[in-house]
């Protein structure tokens, strides 16, 4: 059976079985702030508005009903599972050690979890709004959240994933993040993190402002398309883009922001002195062509040729100091994917386009006909 505390509840250090029955209504509190169980809140407990500051050390059920935040501090020691009601953070702070799922979660037949869609709202219209998940954000609703994601700042550092699971011709799952106003994102996780969209477009789910303070090597892997609508600002750490993604360029001086090192401030030296650098990955002085910043100046962790004329030659793909048909051979093999005993790729992609194709392996085969 269910107990619904409307008033104070005292804190207790005596084991409690199936604490999941246990709900806070109205303007209830934990005497001392700090709940060691579980907590759920749903139709039978109805609204919660917070009057102080509150702990759940275990994981929190909000499953349908209102949750206010009312300008205080929930925190959540366990998982924050969010399968209905609304959760307005009102000028408050949710911080949710573990991960915060708007889904719903169920056990299938071999005891495992599993989840599906929600029918839960994440309100977010205040610019005093915070939320912080330590561990992954999953945004699985079967509403539509244009007008809900407009200010404050939700912060992520585990994974951050965009679902849309419902079936029904009536959902607006796939505008279920999509964020406008002032509403900032922030990846500030310590290891690798990755963000996937279902439907990210700019008329559907997107990120408003995208913000990344995780510097380590890892970095952020956008494993789908995304869609950032007003600024996204890296702060030149690394990121890897894996589908097309479409970004804006927030200072409007014609460089998008994924490719301007400062993309908060126009550059200060005339477009013909603009730099075109390759990111270096390795730290072996050569540039990758897989990240492109363009700068006045040169950027630590940058390069600006892919290739170095200074190590080898363009051509000389065995690195003998000699361009001849030993590597025309090698360049044909590399095309017909035969394999080739090669020192560097680089030297064979004679366009510097990041690929080698027929055009290398002709071009190559010309110039040994023309010594």
């Amino acid at each position: 059976s269910r107990v619904i505390v409307t008033g104070e509840m005292a804190p207790t250090t005596t084991p409690i079985v199936n604490s999941n029955n246990l709900s806070l209504s109205g303007n209830a509190l934990i005497s001392q702030g700090n709940w060691k169980y579980d907590l759920i809140l749903d139709s039978l407990s109805g609204d919660w508005t917070l009057q102080q500051d509150q702990v759940v050390d275990q994981n929190l059920y909000l499953a349908s009903s209102t949750l206010d935040l009312n300008g205080k501090t929930l925190t959540v020691k366990g998982d924050l599972i969010h399968s209905g009601g609304t959760l307005t953070v009102t000028g408050g702070t949710l911080v949710v050690d573990g991960d915060y799922r708007i889904q719903t979660a169920s056990t299938d037949a071999q005891g495992a979890t599993t989840y599906k869609y929600s029918s839960g709202t994440l309100n977010m219209t205040n610019s005093a709004d915070n939320v912080l998940v330590h561990g992954n954000f999953v945004m699985d609703s079967y509403y539509g959240h244009g007008a809900l994601l407009t200010s404050g700042t939700l912060e992520v550092k585990g994974d951050f994933t965009q679902k849309s699971t419902v079936s029904s011709s009536t959902a607006k799952d796939y505008i279920n993040f999509q964020a406008t106003g002032t509403h900032r994102v922030l990846l500030s996780g310590t290891a690798k993190q990755t963000v996937s969209f279902s439907t990210a477009s700019c008329n559907r789910s997107h990120f408003n402002i995208l913000e990344i303070t995780n510097d380590t090597n890892a970095g952020i892997l956008f494993s789908t398309g995304v869609v950032i609508t007003q600024l996204f600002n890296h702060h030149l750490n690394d990121f890897t883009i894996s589908s097309s993604s479409q970004f804006p360029d927030y200072d409007l001086d014609e460089i998008l922001d994924h490719n301007d090192p400062d993309p908060l401030n126009t550059y200060t030296c005339d477009h013909e002195s603009l730099k075109t650098l390759y990111r270096d990955f390795d730290n072996d002085g050569y540039g990758d062509s897989s990240r492109i910043m363009y700068s006045c100046t040169s950027l630590e962790g940058y390069a600006e040729n892919i290739y170095s004329s200074s190590k080898f030659e363009a051509g000389d793909i065995n690195c003998d100091n000699e361009v001849n048909m030993v590597d025309s051979v090698l360049a044909l093999k590399l095309l017909s994917g035969k394999g080739a005993d090669i020192h560097d790729n680089r030297a064979a992609d004679m366009n510097k386009d990041g690929k080698i194709g027929i055009e290398e392996a002709v071009h190559i085969i010309n110039l040994n006909k023309n010594r």
